[in-house]
Order: structure tokens, then C-alpha cells, then sequence
């Protein structure tokens, strides 16, 4: 076998989620825990080789991995990036970030093709992250934290037609009737992550953590 599998992971919302893809997109193995809050590190390296394993494939046989870069939980996002680095450093595979934020978007323009969409995710302390994308991949809205009012302010002046609206904090703003609200999981899909990170250019996609809130825990003085 060349190598040509493509891994995507993600450790950045709660769930940690693996996907072997070939070359052409075509879904080798996927493997999922839905609730691995504050246990990433434990979770995520069996996870990954009992994918591996169960396909029959061979570490040798990576040519890429595609990593969540957040924002989301921020220990998530540290063992996600750190795990997917160790495979780049060992294996020589071409390594790829893609934000969390624009996963979703991806997800939701995969289910209906051609709808504006913005993403809101619930940030806690009254904040969210938000991104409005494009059908054609253009930001509206760049990632960004915002207070709950201001994003709210933000998805109404976005809202120029029709517009999907997905995420975590949907429930925390009043959209207008010209948002269409999805149903479903708030969760990343690592098989869609993986396809959409194909044909990424890591140049320009680094797994560099997009946390855009600083951490709560400082070094002491």
C-alpha cells in the first residue's frame, strides 16, 4: 500500500473521533467515544490504533493528518495537535489544521450545498465563538469571541438571505426568521474533517491551536 491514508482527529468538543481515509476520500475506518471530557490523552492513542488495527493498515502507509485546532476545550485542543505533531514527526506525514469552527460550517454546507451558514458555539461566562462562511468556502464572519449580544448583532447583519445556523449556542441567541436552524449533533465529523483537509495546503493550514479565549491558569509571578 503507497502512502497515501489520511488520518483526521478530533479532540476538541468533547468527543474524540478518528478516521482512516484512502487517497480518494473513501472511508477506511472511523471510531468514535462521545463523552471523553478531560480524559483526551488516555482516549485518543487507543483509539487511533484500534482503527489502524482493525483496518489492517500500517502506520507506514500515513501521508497526512488532519487535526481540529479549536477553539473548544483547551485541553482537548493541546492533546489533538500534540498527538497528530508525534505522528507527523514519526511518520513524515504532511500535517494539516482546520479549525473547529470551520468543520462545523463544513458539515452543515455537506447536508444542504449552496446555504450561507454560521456557526455559534457556546463559550461560556456569556460569550461565543462564531464564524459565518460561504458556500464557496469565503469567510463572512472570521473566527472570533464575542459577548452573546454582539454575535447575535453580528448573525443579523450576516443574515442578508437565508442562513443555516449550527452549533452549541444556537439556543443562546433570538435569530430571525431568515435563519434556518439545523437539527442534529453539535459534534465534529472526523470522516468529513478528513476529506475536507484532502486537499488542503499545510502551508497555509498549520495545526497551530485557534483558541481565541486565553487560558484560565497563569504561571505565577
Amino acid at each position: 500500500m503507497s502512502r497515501g491514508l489520511l488520518l483526521a482527529i478530533d479532540t476538541s468538543m468533547g468527543p474524540v473521533s478518528a478516521a482512516l481515509l484512502a487517497a480518494d476520500g473513501r472511508v477506511i475506518g472511523h471510531r468514535r467515544v462521545a463523552d471523553a471530557a478531560g480524559q483526551q490523552a488516555e482516549v485518543l492513542p487507543p483509539l487511533v490504533d484500534e482503527v489502524f488495527s482493525a483496518c489492517d493498515a500500517s502506520f507506514d502507509d500515513l501521508g497526512r493528518v488532519v487535526v481540529s485546532t479549536g477553539p473548544g476545550a483547551f485541553t482537548g485542543v493541546r492533546v489533538g495537535i500534540a498527538f497528530a505533531k508525534g505522528l507527523h514527526i514519526a511518520t513524515g506525514a504532511v500535517l494539516v489544521g482546520v479549525s473547529s469552527l470551520v468543520c462545523l460550517a463544513v458539515q452543515a454546507q455537506a447536508s444542504h450545498p449552496g446555504v450561507r451558514t454560521g456557526v455559534i458555539v457556546d463559550a461560556r461566562r456569556g460569550e461565543a465563538y462564531l464564524i459565518v462562511r460561504d458556500p464557496d468556502g469565503s469567510l463572512v464572519v472570521d473566527a472570533m469571541l464575542l459577548p452573546v449580544a454582539d454575535a447575535e448583532r453580528l448573525l443579523v447583519k450576516a443574515c442578508a438571505r437565508p442562513m443555516l445556523l449550527v452549533g452549541s449556542g444556537r439556543h443562546l441567541v433570538d435569530a430571525p426568521l431568515a435563519l434556518v436552524p439545523a437539527q442534529g449533533d453539535d459534534g465534529i465529523d472526523a470522516v468529513l474533517l478528513g476529506r475536507h483537509g484532502l486537499a488542503l495546503d499545510p502551508a497555509l493550514h498549520p495545526a497551530r491551536p485557534a483558541y481565541l479565549r486565553a487560558p484560565d491558569a497563569r504561571v505565577p509571578a
